[in-house]
Protein backbone atom coordinates (compact mmCIF):
# COMPACT_ATOMS: atom_id res chain seq x y z
CA UNK A 1 0.00 0.00 0.00
CA UNK A 2 1.12 3.56 -0.79
CA UNK A 3 2.51 5.60 1.86
CA UNK A 4 -0.37 7.70 3.50
CA UNK A 5 -2.96 5.80 1.77
CA UNK A 6 -5.85 4.27 3.65
CA UNK A 7 -6.83 0.66 2.63
CA UNK A 8 -10.28 0.12 3.48
CA UNK A 9 -10.44 3.15 1.25
CA UNK A 10 -8.55 2.27 -1.79
CA UNK A 11 -9.97 -1.16 -1.51
CA UNK A 12 -13.71 0.02 -1.59
CA UNK A 13 -13.05 2.68 -4.54
CA UNK A 14 -11.61 -0.42 -6.04
CA UNK A 15 -14.25 -3.08 -5.63
CA UNK A 16 -16.84 0.05 -7.02
CA UNK A 17 -14.70 0.58 -10.06
CA UNK A 18 -14.40 -2.82 -10.96
CA UNK A 19 -18.81 -3.00 -10.83
CA UNK A 20 -18.48 0.19 -13.01
CA UNK A 21 -16.46 -1.89 -15.87
CA UNK A 22 -18.29 -4.89 -15.24
CA UNK A 23 -21.40 -2.47 -15.74
CA UNK A 24 -20.42 -1.79 -18.91
CA UNK A 25 -20.06 -5.05 -20.35
CA UNK A 26 -22.87 -7.06 -19.03
CA UNK A 27 -26.33 -8.17 -20.34
CA UNK A 28 -28.88 -6.17 -19.04
CA UNK A 29 -30.04 -7.66 -15.97
CA UNK A 30 -31.30 -7.70 -12.64
CA UNK A 31 -27.61 -7.85 -11.68
CA UNK A 32 -27.12 -4.81 -13.77
CA UNK A 33 -30.11 -2.87 -12.11
CA UNK A 34 -28.71 -3.39 -8.72
CA UNK A 35 -24.78 -2.14 -9.61
CA UNK A 36 -26.91 1.20 -11.28
CA UNK A 37 -28.51 1.43 -7.84
CA UNK A 38 -25.47 2.92 -5.95
CA UNK A 39 -21.54 2.31 -8.04
CA UNK A 40 -21.48 5.97 -9.22
CA UNK A 41 -23.86 7.69 -6.55
CA UNK A 42 -20.86 5.62 -4.48
CA UNK A 43 -18.30 7.67 -5.64
CA UNK A 44 -19.62 11.44 -4.12
CA UNK A 45 -20.54 9.92 -0.64
CA UNK A 46 -17.16 9.14 -0.40
CA UNK A 47 -15.96 12.16 -2.01
CA UNK A 48 -17.80 13.87 0.92
CA UNK A 49 -15.80 11.71 3.39
CA UNK A 50 -12.16 12.29 2.34
CA UNK A 51 -13.12 16.39 2.24
CA UNK A 52 -11.55 18.48 4.66
CA UNK A 53 -14.38 20.67 4.96
CA UNK A 54 -12.81 23.06 7.84
CA UNK A 55 -9.47 23.27 5.71
CA UNK A 56 -10.11 23.74 2.13
CA UNK A 57 -13.36 26.24 2.83
CA UNK A 58 -11.32 28.60 3.94
CA UNK A 59 -8.72 27.49 1.31
CA UNK A 60 -11.09 27.54 -1.51
CA UNK A 61 -8.96 28.95 -4.54
CA UNK A 62 -6.18 26.34 -3.25
CA UNK A 63 -8.74 23.39 -3.26
CA UNK A 64 -10.48 24.55 -6.28
CA UNK A 65 -6.40 23.89 -8.01
CA UNK A 66 -6.05 21.04 -6.37
CA UNK A 67 -8.86 18.92 -7.75
CA UNK A 68 -8.67 20.71 -11.13
CA UNK A 69 -5.49 19.09 -11.48
CA UNK A 70 -6.98 15.81 -9.96
CA UNK A 71 -10.21 15.58 -12.08
CA UNK A 72 -10.42 18.39 -14.98
CA UNK A 73 -6.60 17.52 -15.99
CA UNK A 74 -7.05 13.80 -16.83
CA UNK A 75 -10.36 14.26 -18.47
CA UNK A 76 -9.72 16.86 -20.97
CA UNK A 77 -6.17 15.19 -21.55
CA UNK A 78 -8.22 11.60 -22.06
CA UNK A 79 -11.04 13.09 -24.29
CA UNK A 80 -8.59 15.43 -26.77
CA UNK A 81 -6.27 11.76 -27.26
CA UNK A 82 -9.39 9.31 -27.50
CA UNK A 83 -11.04 12.05 -30.56
CA UNK A 84 -8.32 11.79 -33.14
CA UNK A 85 -7.83 7.94 -32.46
CA UNK A 86 -11.79 7.54 -32.73
CA UNK A 87 -12.20 9.81 -36.03
CA UNK A 88 -9.48 7.47 -37.26
CA UNK A 89 -10.23 4.01 -36.71
CA UNK A 90 -13.86 4.21 -35.57
CA UNK A 91 -15.71 6.60 -37.71
CA UNK A 92 -13.49 6.49 -41.18
CA UNK A 93 -12.11 2.75 -41.08
CA UNK A 94 -15.04 0.99 -39.66
CA UNK A 95 -13.32 -0.71 -36.44
CA UNK A 96 -13.88 -0.42 -32.70
CA UNK A 97 -17.68 -0.22 -33.42
CA UNK A 98 -18.97 -2.45 -31.34
CA UNK A 99 -19.82 -0.75 -28.36
CA UNK A 100 -22.89 1.99 -27.75
CA UNK A 101 -22.99 2.97 -31.85
CA UNK A 102 -20.15 5.48 -31.02
CA UNK A 103 -19.15 4.84 -34.55
CA UNK A 104 -22.50 6.68 -35.79
CA UNK A 105 -21.58 9.74 -33.88
CA UNK A 106 -21.51 13.05 -35.68
CA UNK A 107 -17.87 14.40 -35.37
CA UNK A 108 -18.64 17.93 -34.72
CA UNK A 109 -20.61 16.88 -32.04
CA UNK A 110 -18.72 14.72 -30.62
CA UNK A 111 -15.69 17.78 -30.56
CA UNK A 112 -17.53 19.91 -28.97
CA UNK A 113 -18.96 17.28 -26.39
CA UNK A 114 -15.37 17.36 -25.17
CA UNK A 115 -16.33 21.15 -24.06
CA UNK A 116 -19.61 20.76 -22.80
CA UNK A 117 -19.81 17.20 -21.27
CA UNK A 118 -22.44 14.99 -21.58
CA UNK A 119 -26.00 16.82 -21.59
CA UNK A 120 -28.13 13.33 -22.92
CA UNK A 121 -31.07 12.55 -20.49
CA UNK A 122 -32.41 9.59 -22.90
CA UNK A 123 -30.45 7.05 -24.51
CA UNK A 124 -31.32 7.88 -27.71
CA UNK A 125 -30.25 10.93 -28.11
CA UNK A 126 -26.67 9.98 -26.69
CA UNK A 127 -25.67 8.63 -30.38
CA UNK A 128 -26.34 12.70 -31.38
CA UNK A 129 -24.24 13.74 -29.35
CA UNK A 130 -21.84 11.83 -27.33
CA UNK A 131 -19.12 12.10 -24.87
CA UNK A 132 -17.04 9.86 -27.32
CA UNK A 133 -14.76 8.57 -23.97
CA UNK A 134 -18.31 8.15 -22.18
CA UNK A 135 -17.08 7.14 -18.70
CA UNK A 136 -15.19 10.33 -18.20
CA UNK A 137 -18.30 12.68 -17.53
CA UNK A 138 -17.99 12.16 -14.57
CA UNK A 139 -14.83 13.87 -13.45
CA UNK A 140 -15.98 16.85 -14.47
CA UNK A 141 -19.01 16.28 -12.31
CA UNK A 142 -17.39 14.94 -9.29
CA UNK A 143 -15.12 18.48 -9.55
CA UNK A 144 -18.22 20.57 -9.68
CA UNK A 145 -20.40 18.39 -6.93
CA UNK A 146 -16.92 19.44 -4.09
CA UNK A 147 -16.92 22.56 -5.48
CA UNK A 148 -20.73 23.55 -4.90
CA UNK A 149 -21.00 21.66 -1.29
CA UNK A 150 -17.98 23.73 -0.37
CA UNK A 151 -18.90 26.86 -1.98
CA UNK A 152 -22.44 26.54 -0.14
CA UNK A 153 -20.84 25.94 3.46
CA UNK A 154 -18.35 28.83 3.02
CA UNK A 155 -21.97 30.77 2.51
CA UNK A 156 -24.10 28.83 4.98
CA UNK A 157 -22.27 26.63 6.96
CA UNK A 158 -22.18 28.55 10.38
CA UNK A 159 -25.82 28.52 10.09
CA UNK A 160 -27.18 24.58 9.86
CA UNK A 161 -30.69 25.01 9.41
CA UNK A 162 -30.12 27.27 6.04
CA UNK A 163 -26.84 25.09 4.92
CA UNK A 164 -28.79 22.02 5.30
CA UNK A 165 -32.29 24.06 3.10
CA UNK A 166 -29.41 25.71 0.38
CA UNK A 167 -28.59 21.50 -0.37
CA UNK A 168 -31.74 20.66 -0.64
CA UNK A 169 -32.77 23.51 -2.69
CA UNK A 170 -29.21 22.45 -4.90
CA UNK A 171 -30.34 18.95 -5.39
CA UNK A 172 -34.17 19.96 -6.12
CA UNK A 173 -32.84 22.43 -9.12
CA UNK A 174 -30.66 19.86 -10.35
CA UNK A 175 -33.74 16.96 -10.39
CA UNK A 176 -35.45 19.76 -12.56
CA UNK A 177 -32.71 20.89 -14.89
CA UNK A 178 -32.06 17.33 -15.55
CA UNK A 179 -35.42 16.67 -17.08
CA UNK A 180 -35.91 19.82 -19.13
CA UNK A 181 -32.67 21.15 -19.68
CA UNK A 182 -29.33 19.77 -18.34
CA UNK A 183 -26.49 21.76 -17.74
CA UNK A 184 -23.26 21.24 -19.65
CA UNK A 185 -20.40 19.39 -18.05
CA UNK A 186 -23.31 17.70 -15.87
CA UNK A 187 -23.47 20.67 -13.27
CA UNK A 188 -27.10 19.46 -12.44
CA UNK A 189 -26.26 15.51 -11.55
CA UNK A 190 -23.70 18.05 -9.63
CA UNK A 191 -26.19 20.14 -7.91
CA UNK A 192 -28.46 16.53 -7.14
CA UNK A 193 -25.18 14.82 -5.54
CA UNK A 194 -24.92 17.21 -3.08
CA UNK A 195 -27.05 15.13 -0.70
CA UNK A 196 -24.65 12.61 -0.90
CA UNK A 197 -21.55 14.77 -0.78
CA UNK A 198 -22.85 15.61 3.29
CA UNK A 199 -23.87 12.26 3.86
CA UNK A 200 -20.15 11.47 3.16
CA UNK A 201 -19.32 14.44 5.09
CA UNK A 202 -21.28 13.18 8.15
CA UNK A 203 -20.09 9.83 7.72
CA UNK A 204 -16.41 11.14 8.57
CA UNK A 205 -17.95 13.72 11.52
CA UNK A 206 -19.73 10.77 13.37
CA UNK A 207 -17.11 7.97 12.48
CA UNK A 208 -20.47 6.04 11.26
CA UNK A 209 -17.81 3.65 9.35
CA UNK A 210 -16.53 2.24 12.43
CA UNK A 211 -20.47 1.96 13.77
CA UNK A 212 -21.13 -0.30 10.84
CA UNK A 213 -22.68 -3.11 12.59
CA UNK A 214 -24.95 -6.08 11.96
CA UNK A 215 -27.99 -4.16 12.49
CA UNK A 216 -27.17 -1.38 10.19
CA UNK A 217 -26.23 -3.82 7.85
CA UNK A 218 -29.50 -5.61 7.78
CA UNK A 219 -31.33 -2.15 7.48
CA UNK A 220 -28.93 -1.44 4.79
CA UNK A 221 -29.69 -4.69 3.05
CA UNK A 222 -33.12 -4.30 3.47
CA UNK A 223 -33.25 -0.71 2.31
CA UNK A 224 -31.14 -1.43 -0.92
CA UNK A 225 -33.38 -3.87 -2.08
CA UNK A 226 -36.53 -2.01 -1.46
CA UNK A 227 -34.98 0.51 -3.90
CA UNK A 228 -33.93 -1.88 -6.14
CA UNK A 229 -37.35 -2.92 -6.66
CA UNK A 230 -39.14 -0.56 -6.43
CA UNK A 231 -37.56 2.36 -7.90
CA UNK A 232 -37.04 3.00 -12.07
CA UNK A 233 -33.71 1.47 -13.58
CA UNK A 234 -30.95 4.26 -12.48
CA UNK A 235 -28.60 5.37 -14.80
CA UNK A 236 -27.29 8.78 -12.91
CA UNK A 237 -24.74 9.69 -16.67
CA UNK A 238 -28.43 9.92 -18.11
CA UNK A 239 -30.29 11.97 -15.25
CA UNK A 240 -32.44 8.79 -14.81
CA UNK A 241 -32.97 8.61 -11.15
CA UNK A 242 -36.17 7.47 -10.62
CA UNK A 243 -37.96 8.37 -7.20
CA UNK A 244 -35.66 10.54 -5.43
CA UNK A 245 -36.18 9.03 -2.20
CA UNK A 246 -35.35 5.64 -3.27
CA UNK A 247 -32.88 7.28 -5.68
CA UNK A 248 -30.45 8.35 -2.50
CA UNK A 249 -31.53 5.58 -0.66
CA UNK A 250 -30.17 2.90 -2.49
CA UNK A 251 -27.01 5.10 -3.09
CA UNK A 252 -26.18 5.46 0.61
CA UNK A 253 -27.31 1.90 1.55
CA UNK A 254 -25.37 0.68 -1.26
CA UNK A 255 -22.38 2.35 -0.17
CA UNK A 256 -22.81 1.29 3.19
CA UNK A 257 -22.20 -2.64 2.31
CA UNK A 258 -19.56 -1.60 0.09
CA UNK A 259 -17.61 0.07 2.80
CA UNK A 260 -18.23 -3.13 5.51
CA UNK A 261 -17.28 -5.59 2.39
CA UNK A 262 -14.45 -3.64 1.95
CA UNK A 263 -13.81 -3.66 6.14
CA UNK A 264 -13.75 -7.64 5.85
CA UNK A 265 -11.53 -8.29 2.76
CA UNK A 266 -9.05 -5.97 4.27
CA UNK A 267 -9.03 -7.10 7.53
CA UNK A 268 -8.44 -10.95 5.66
CA UNK A 269 -6.04 -9.58 3.65
CA UNK A 270 -4.31 -11.43 1.08
CA UNK A 271 -3.52 -11.07 -2.85
CA UNK A 272 -7.04 -10.31 -3.69
CA UNK A 273 -7.15 -7.46 -0.97
CA UNK A 274 -4.10 -5.92 -2.66
CA UNK A 275 -5.16 -6.26 -5.91
CA UNK A 276 -8.44 -4.91 -5.52
CA UNK A 277 -6.95 -2.16 -3.50
CA UNK A 278 -4.24 -1.20 -6.18
CA UNK A 279 -7.20 -0.65 -8.47
CA UNK A 280 -8.86 1.66 -6.15
CA UNK A 281 -5.16 3.48 -5.88
CA UNK A 282 -5.21 3.82 -10.07
CA UNK A 283 -8.88 3.97 -10.15
CA UNK A 284 -8.78 6.88 -12.40
CA UNK A 285 -6.36 5.04 -15.36
CA UNK A 286 -9.13 1.88 -15.28
CA UNK A 287 -12.12 4.59 -15.79
CA UNK A 288 -10.32 6.78 -18.72
CA UNK A 289 -8.50 3.55 -20.57
CA UNK A 290 -10.70 0.58 -20.30
CA UNK A 291 -13.57 1.58 -22.94
CA UNK A 292 -10.93 1.66 -25.74
CA UNK A 293 -9.22 -1.77 -24.34
CA UNK A 294 -12.97 -3.38 -24.43
CA UNK A 295 -13.60 -2.18 -28.24
CA UNK A 296 -10.64 -3.44 -29.49
CA UNK A 297 -11.54 -6.90 -27.83
CA UNK A 298 -14.92 -7.23 -29.11
CA UNK A 299 -13.23 -6.44 -32.59
CA UNK A 300 -10.58 -9.20 -31.94
CA UNK A 301 -13.60 -11.41 -30.91
CA UNK A 302 -16.30 -10.43 -34.01
CA UNK A 303 -13.02 -10.36 -36.04
CA UNK A 304 -12.14 -14.19 -35.34
CA UNK A 305 -15.69 -14.95 -36.29
CA UNK A 306 -16.47 -16.44 -32.66
CA UNK A 307 -19.81 -15.11 -32.59
CA UNK A 308 -22.80 -14.87 -35.53
CA UNK A 309 -23.40 -11.17 -34.43
CA UNK A 310 -22.77 -8.03 -32.43
CA UNK A 311 -25.41 -8.88 -29.76
CA UNK A 312 -24.11 -11.56 -28.25
CA UNK A 313 -21.25 -9.09 -27.25
CA UNK A 314 -23.50 -8.43 -24.56
CA UNK A 315 -25.77 -11.15 -23.99
CA UNK A 316 -22.87 -13.95 -23.51
CA UNK A 317 -21.39 -13.89 -19.78
CA UNK A 318 -18.47 -15.68 -21.35
CA UNK A 319 -17.50 -12.47 -23.13
CA UNK A 320 -18.22 -10.45 -20.41
CA UNK A 321 -15.85 -12.36 -18.00
CA UNK A 322 -13.47 -11.61 -20.51
CA UNK A 323 -13.64 -7.93 -21.11
CA UNK A 324 -14.07 -7.33 -17.50
CA UNK A 325 -10.48 -8.95 -16.49
CA UNK A 326 -8.75 -7.22 -20.19
CA UNK A 327 -10.61 -3.67 -19.10
CA UNK A 328 -9.46 -3.89 -15.33
CA UNK A 329 -5.92 -5.73 -15.77
CA UNK A 330 -4.86 -3.74 -18.62
CA UNK A 331 -4.82 -0.22 -17.16
CA UNK A 332 -3.62 -1.64 -14.08
CA UNK A 333 -0.69 -3.36 -16.04
CA UNK A 334 0.17 0.19 -17.78
CA UNK A 335 0.20 1.98 -14.44
CA UNK A 336 2.53 -0.20 -12.86
CA UNK A 337 4.65 -0.33 -15.85
CA UNK A 338 4.41 3.33 -16.96
CA UNK A 339 2.82 5.23 -14.47
CA UNK A 340 5.95 7.66 -14.33
CA UNK A 341 5.92 8.52 -18.03
CA UNK A 342 4.97 11.92 -19.29
CA UNK A 343 0.97 11.92 -19.95
CA UNK A 344 0.32 8.63 -18.09
CA UNK A 345 1.53 10.04 -14.82
CA UNK A 346 -1.94 12.09 -14.28
CA UNK A 347 -3.60 9.10 -14.46
CA UNK A 348 -1.63 7.51 -11.89
CA UNK A 349 -0.91 7.48 -8.63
Amino acid sequence: MAKGRIQWIDFVRGFVVILIVLGHVMPRCDALKMIFVFHLPFFFIMAGYVLNVEKWSANFEEFTKKIAKRLLLPYFIAEIIWYPIWFIFSHEMGFLTHLWRLSEADPVNGFFAIFYGAMNNDYDAAVDAPLLLGPMWFFPCLFFAEIIYLGLYKIFGKDYKKFFASMAVAAGLGFFLGKIFPLPQAVDIALVMQILVAVGVFMKKFNFVEKINLPIIIASIIFIFISYKFNDFVDTAFRMYGNPILFYLGAICGTIICIKISDIFTKIGGKISDFVSYCGLQSVIVVAIHIPIIMFLYDLIMGMKFFENDKLLHENWSVTIIALIFGVTIPLLIAKKFGRKPIIKYFCN
